[in-house]
């Protein structure tokens, strides 16, 4: 699994820095690499990808994945960072076969809508269009299974996009639970605290790995009126999951959908996160079962040391 993806909506291509941002954005180009983030997205060998958007394209290509071999895209909600359906739409236009697209109602409509309409910006007006879709939709259900790329995912509803006040949804986003191989992965970003039916869901696994929303840093956020963390929430869901031992030993705790705004860059928090237990999430990192990585930090460990003899 890679994550091609770890920003927040606030890494669009055409972002315009202001007073709040200005100097963090030229501390992160100025540092470059880890620093700077695509759109969130997930790649699960061998053919899936969860979230799809222009970002996602540029980083298979980046990253050496033959975006032909995209069967299948999973999608957790229709935010434009997220879900971005023309791209989808040209995606399966360059594949030999028909591309699967899991997700809620609202992406299975607009989906719908993009092969029969387009919008000619110059007359303001939507004209008729008849694309070949070459794309089939499966619209996924809260705690329903499916499977996609030989890998089993469970969608649980995510706290985001929620009207606290008139108990109002915009539209079902979702978290993921993926297992494959005996291992678990929760994928839960854009979501705020875990909602009471979610945890009950949740409490069915042991996480090998869980990747959480972190949104907004060090910021002091208003839950109320956020469907995002800030760290300090996010150590509060986690003092839950673990109350609940929903972690298995070593579990890998990674944090993204990292704010370019309101988050310093990677380079001056990735240390003090460690020490919490949290590993910042990055551009292309590959995520591991702890087993996995402990073999591979063995093999690293057993490679300088023959280095150090051959010195």
């Amino acid at each position: 699994m890679r994550l091609l993806g770890t920003g927040a909506n606030d890494w669009k291509a055409n972002h315009a820095c202001n007073a709040i941002c200005k100097d963090r954005c030229a501390r992160a180009r100025k540092l470059g690499g880890k620093n700077i983030r695509r759109y969130c997205a997930l790649f699960i060998a061998p053919d899936t990808v969860i979230d799809f958007t222009g970002d996602t394209v540029k980083a298979l290509h980046a990253y050496g994945i033959d975006e032909k071999a995209i069967g299948n895209v999973i999608i957790t909600h229709g935010h434009a960072d997220h879900f971005q359906p023309m791209e989808i739409l040209k995606l399966a236009t360059r594949r030999p076969r028909p591309l699967t697209v899991y997700g809620n109602v609202m992406v299975k409509a607009a989906l719908d809508f993009v092969c029969h309409n387009r919008w000619d910006k110059s007359n303001g007006i939507f004209k008729k269009t008849d694309k070949r879709t070459n794309i089939q939709v499966r619209t996924v259900f809260p705690d329903t299974s499916f499977s996609a790329g030989g890998v089993k995912i469970t969608p649980i509803l995510a706290n985001h996009m929620i009207d606290k006040t008139y108990s109002i949804l915009e539209q079902p986003a979702l978290n993921y639970v993926v297992e494959w191989k005996n291992k678990v992965l929760f994928y839960g970003l854009d979501s705020s605290y875990v909602l009471p039916r979610s945890f009950d869901v949740l409490r069915r696994y042991r996480f090998d790995i869980a990747v959480f929303d972190a949104t907004f840093g060090h910021m002091a956020i208003d839950p109320a009126k956020s469907g995002h963390h800030n760290f300090a929430m996010l150590k509060k869901t986690l003092a839950q999951f673990r109350r609940a031992k929903l972690f298995r030993k070593d579990a890998l705790i990674i944090a993204s959908h990292i704010s370019r705004c309101y988050v310093d860059p990677y380079d001056d928090i990735v240390h003090a996160l460690a020490h919490a237990g949290i590993t910042l999430a990055y551009d292309g990192m590959i995520i591991s079962p702890p087993d996995a990585v402990r073999a591979d930090r063995l093999r690293g460990y057993q490679r300088s040391r023959q280095e150090a003899y051959t010195v």
